[in-house]
């Protein structure tokens, strides 16, 4: 347990410790301190083994307080979205103490964020080399193999994650759910729709279901037009507050095709709420709008949105000029 873990139990402990020490100090003022003995000898003991240090300060470069520090600063600002920041504290943190498989996976996914591949790669093996049973670093060198175009290492990987995750202690139905959910987004893009939805069966099947298993398994049957199986997660997803904005401009295309234009537009615009440059949702706006014979200036205004993100998107030029010619 970190020092951050133990601080906020300080308070509860101090309480216990000092009803205990009154009662202690009684008990020996009466005369009864043989019956405490061993008590006594259990604690010390344990306080000595528990207080131990269990590494030398000499491999970590002589102060793991700084180690802590830097990582738990990376983990708060990448939390913040402060990513560059995030980075410079997690390699402080590699600099004292460079053995750290949970320190070294937070560095090399931070990197895979960051598109910076060839470092992410090289600190997914570090990872490994020091946890060959850590799964989540088996997980994520899945994900940037699958964004790097190597399928194949990615299933690999993601199978030896899946295995890791069922034979882990704590067995957590949430990461095996998961490891599932990235099997199945694997499957997707290799074209393989039978399997994919094997996975997301197995994904959705788990006690504890992850949390973006339910939108993403969404988007998937949304493709295949299964409609009904696609609603029934949105509207669940939506309820745990779990939808991205590209699952929302998934959800809102999926009601254009089936020409429910105003639901559609109702998962747009919130779409672009959540994230004010995602051009294509504005797009898809003015398009339900054209189609619903909305006032052209209301059509142009989403447009133009779209237009001035990216300049060069051929739809939404196309349409702009149908729209002027009318």
């Amino acid at each position: 347990m970190t020092a951050r873990h133990r601080l906020p139990l300080v308070p509860i402990l101090i309480l216990f410790a000092s009803v205990g020490i009154l009662y202690l100090y009684t008990e020996l003022k009466n005369y009864r301190s043989k019956k405490y003995i061993v008590s006594i000898v259990i604690l010390a003991v344990t306080l000595i083994l528990f207080n131990q240090r269990y590494y030398n300060e000499k491999e970590i470069g002589g102060d793991s307080g700084k180690f802590q520090i830097y990582f738990n600063e990376g983990i708060q600002f990448e939390k913040l979205g402060e990513l560059q920041k995030a980075l410079e504290a997690y390699k402080k943190a590699d600099q004292v103490f460079p053995n750290s498989a949970t320190l070294v996976n937070n560095l090399a996914f931070l990197q895979y964020k960051l598109a910076l591949y060839q470092d992410a790669e090289r600190n997914f093996k570090r990872s490994i080399s020091f946890d060959k049973d850590f799964a989540a670093s088996y997980n994520n060198f899945g994900l940037l193999k699958q964004t790097t175009g190597n399928l194949d290492s990615a299933l690999q990987l993601f199978n030896k994650a899946l295995t890791l995750f069922k034979n882990s202690s704590d067995e957590n139905s949430s990461n095996i759910s998961m490891a599932y959910a990235n099997l199945a987004d694997l499957f997707d893009q290799k074209q393989d729709s039978i399997s994919a939805d094997k996975m997301y069966e197995k994904s959705l099947g788990q006690n504890v279901v992850y949390f973006q298993a339910l939108p993403r398994a969404a988007s998937f049957y949304a493709r295949l037009k299964m409609f009904t199986k696609s609603d029934s997660l949105f509207n669940i997803a939506l309820k745990e507050n779990t939808l991205k904005p590209s699952h929302l401009f998934n959800w809102g295309l999926s009601y254009m095709r089936r020409n429910q234009i105003e639901n559609g537009l109702v998962r747009l615009k919130e779409c672009v709420q959540k994230d004010s440059l995602f051009y294509q949702a504005y797009h898809l706006i003015g398009y339900g709008l054209y189609k619903t014979h909305a006032p052209k200036d209301s059509v142009l205004y989403y447009l133009n949105k779209a237009l001035l993100i990216n300049p060069n998107f051929k739809q939404s030029l196309s349409l702009k000029n149908e729209v002027l010619k009318k």
